[in-house]
């Protein structure tokens, strides 16, 4: 689940950003329509110090006809203070009735009606962007008249790429786009080490097997034990929800628990009868030997203590430390049990196999005492569930 949260996210964010980029894109223009006061006098919007358009219109000549009318030459500016350009212009200037248009240059001109219409020629149609366009106009009108209002429309071509939402946008795939290589280069490094890693356990699993086969090959009755007490451990750590890292590790120092072992004589190992006391104190001494062996392997977290403590007893009568409780560590605890029952379901040189029931009696009789109690409910578990049958059949 945590694994597919980023790949969801990675799959969104182009989603947005490409509707993004088809959004900004598909605006091509915005109709502009506004209402302007004269701004002859210091070209700047009158109304609206933060308006993006202006216009000013003075007049340059000025005379008086016989007929009372009233002449003027009317220039005119367009300023376009936005940062996009404006095209389609229109200049409405309303204007006494009667009045009338002369000539015009740089535009075109009528009057319609109270209204004075400008419109811009081919060459000048556009605005550009922080730029301006003049105009030129004779009006006989039929008195005095000075222009106040000014209404200009027209079309305002947005320019996408000076938009800060697609500079945002630019950003956003930059950075998915190499967010995204990390995550390739990342996953492939993931991929390469889980291969290698493999490997390499590979290798580890194969080197030891193969040197607890000659421990194993030292007593025929306990054939295959250290292989069913690794698996054992392994599936304990499984139920106590360890991590698959620790799981491997408990595996690897279950298999050479009993490393010792190689030190102890054939004929002490397969002796049919009971042992003497200097006899049982080699046996123990395995314990040691193993931790002894096992000091320069330090690939491997607490071998040394799993080889060495795997015998001794909750209660603190185990050996060879006498140590008790959670101060034998957590590996050796769960060795100490899962040993004791594959010693209990196998044949042995003095004895036979003990039955399943007397097994599990033995486990919860000696639950808190030589077990930990907290571990060994998950051996019992393993017999009761069927765990350890198949465990049983893969090793035959």
């Amino acid at each position: 689940m945590k694994k597919r949260v980023p790949l969801i996210i990675m799959t969104i964010i182009p989603v947005i950003i490409i509707a993004g980029f088809i959004t900004i894109i598909s605006i091509n223009s915005i109709d502009i329509n506004q209402k302007l006061l004269n701004s002859s006098q210091d070209n700047s919007p009158a109304n609206n110090n933060r308006a993006h358009y202006s216009v000013s219109v003075s007049v340059s000549k000025h005379w008086n006809n016989s007929d009372g009318t009233v002449g003027a030459q009317y220039d005119g500016y367009i300023y376009n203070n936005s940062d996009y350009d404006f095209t389609e212009w229109e200049v409405s200037i309303p204007v006494p009735e009667g009045s009338y248009v002369d000539s015009y240059w740089d535009g075109q001109a009528f009057v319609d009606g109270s209204n004075l219409i400008i419109l811009p020629e081919i060459y000048n149609g556009t605005v550009f962007a922080s730029d301006s366009r003049k105009f030129g106009i004779i009006l006989y009108t039929p008195s005095d008249y000075q222009v106040s209002d000014i209404y200009i429309e027209g079309r305002s071509i947005f320019n996408y790429r000076s938009s800060p939402l697609f500079t945002v946008l630019i950003a956003a795939s930059i950075l998915w786009t190499v967010v995204l290589v990390v995550m390739i280069i990342d996953r492939y490094r993931t991929r390469s080490f889980e291969i290698r890693r493999k490997h390499d356990e590979e290798i580890i699993t194969q080197s030891i097997t193969t040197f607890v086969n000659f421990i194993d090959a030292k007593d025929p009755y306990t054939k295959g034990h250290s292989s069913r007490v690794a698996l054992y451990a392994k599936e304990i750590a499984r139920r106590m929800h360890m991590p698959p890292a620790e799981q491997r590790q408990l595996y690897y120092i279950a298999l050479m628990h009993d490393v010792g072992k190689i030190g102890t004589p054939d004929a002490i190992l397969n002796k049919k009868g009971a042992l003497t006391t200097d006899e049982r104190h080699i046996i123990e001494s395995h314990t040691t030997i193993g931790g002894d062996m096992l000091k320069s392997f330090t690939s491997i977290d607490g071998i040394i203590e799993g080889a060495l403590y795997h015998h001794e007893r909750y209660d603190g009568k185990g050996y060879p430390r006498g140590i008790s409780g959670q101060d034998i560590p957590l590996y050796a605890r769960i060795i100490c049990i899962c040993d004791s029952y594959d010693a209990m379901s196998s044949n042995r040189c003095y004895r036979r196999h003990l039955d399943r029931e007397t097994i599990l009696s033995e486990l919860r009789n000696n639950s808190g005492s030589q077990f930990d109690p907290d571990i060994v409910k998950y051996m019992i578990d393993m017999i009761d569930d069927g765990f350890v049958n198949e465990v049983n059949f893969l090793a035959q």
